[in-house]
């Protein structure tokens, strides 16, 4: 179109779903643009070259505000910049704005300096242990265990750490969607306060909560959900100090304590729960190498000399938290109130309809098999008994 060869502008390498870029018109040095995006001969969208870039203004385009950033709702072809047309709109029509062939340099000087989170977002002085697991599976009497023989003090539940990684999940997805708001120049606050920074502070948060409500820096947290088992690497990233005991239990017996525990719950849902907590173990577990312990519920019930062992050297215990715990889980038995704790079962036994069965089956089967479950009161398959505790 004629009128607009005085239009000046480039648009950066697209980015998967935003383009970002400026446009200027000597002839009109107050005036913002309109900017359209065109992909395969269809309009997607316009946006305003409005915004201010600092490396603008140093090379005297305009005032520095001639900037636009476009965010798409669809992804752009990164790889493909032919199928892209970048329009300015001018005073008497539009001029086609080229791609630069690398991404622009960034400002050599920052708008604001970039802050930095002043407290502390780890602690390393704190000994947290971490007791994971599904519901039911002696998440309970361990925690009793430790917290009345040892030093670590807790509660009798947590259901408030996994928030660590919930938060940390949406200060990442904020940025992530707002990625054409913090782009190299722009004047905005996101682009001033940078992503580590709130990072950090939700860290910080956690840490502040834990010297206030543990000053000993020794302290226990038990959740038996797989979210909070998700939330490991993120709770050793807070406290790279932390150890980890993640507790399980052969889906026959786990089912059927939550279904007496729990007997509003459908049957379907204790499946799910049982098979999406070894699930989230197995995700976490390469990343706690060497301050974890994996252990099943039957060596707790039934041989508590190895379960003390294991802990023991785990956290560190000694000589007197050693005999205490020992007598608390061969004599005391702490959190077992009937014989059904160390109850095992045979399939006949248990009084599950052939529906119940065939969800079984679908839902856990497939684990209780590469776990080396045995479906008889052998529990494990011939063996397999020693896998039933592994120190990572």
């Amino acid at each position: 179109m004629s009128g607009t060869t005085g239009v000046r502008g480039v648009v950066g390498p697209p980015q998967r779903f935003h383009l970002s870029g400026w446009t200027f018109d000597p002839d009109r040095p107050d005036a913002h643009l309109a900017v359209e995006i065109w992909l395969d001969g269809e309009r997607i969208g316009e946006t305003s070259a409005h915004l201010f870039f600092d490396h603008l203004a140093k090379a005297g385009v305009g005032k520095g505000d001639h900037g636009f950033v476009f965010n798409a709702d669809r992804e752009l072809p990164v790889a493909e910049r032919h199928r892209l047309e970048v329009f300015a709109i001018g005073a008497s029509g539009r001029k086609a704005l080229g791609f630069a062939t690398r991404a622009p340099a960034p400002a050599a000087t920052p708008l604001t300096p970039k802050l930095r989170f002043p407290q502390e977002s780890s602690d390393a002085s704190q000994r947290p242990v971490f007791i994971l697991g599904s519901a039911r599976s002696g998440t309970s009497a361990l925690a009793q265990a430790l917290a009345r023989n040892t030093r670590f003090a807790g509660h009798g539940e947590g259901h408030l750490l996994d928030l660590a990684s919930g938060l940390g999940k949406a200060v990442e997805g904020h940025y992530e969607r707002r990625r054409g708001e913090w782009a190299p120049g722009v004047n905005t606050m996101i682009a001033a306060a940078p992503q580590e920074f709130l990072g950090d502070a939700v860290r910080y948060g956690f840490v502040a909560l834990a010297r206030a409500l543990f000053p000993s820096g020794f302290w226990l947290d038990k959740t038996p959900r797989a979210e909070m088992t998700r939330a490991a690497p993120a709770l050793l990233s807070i406290w790279p100090n932390a150890r980890f005991v993640f507790m399980r239990r052969r889906a026959f017996e786990n089912i059927e304590s939550r279904r007496r525990k729990f007997p509003g719950v459908d049957f379907y849902d204790h499946c799910v729960g049982w098979a999406d907590s070894i699930a989230a173990w197995e995700e976490v577990r390469p990343a706690l190498a060497g301050r974890a312990v994996e252990m099943d519920q039957f060596v707790l019930s039934r041989e508590p000399a190895r379960a003390t062992e294991a802990l023991a050297t785990l956290l560190d215990l000694d000589a007197a938290e050693c005999a205490r715990l020992s007598q608390a889980l061969s004599v005391d038995r702490p959190e077992r109130t009937s014989a059904r704790f160390a109850e095992l079962y045979e399939p006949e036994e248990l009084d599950w309809s052939v529906e119940q069965w065939e969800v079984f089956d679908n839902l856990c089967a497939p684990t209780f098999n590469r776990l080396g479950y045995a479906r008889n009161r052998d529990y494990f398959l011939p063996g397999w008994k020693g896998k039933a505790l592994v120190a990572l």
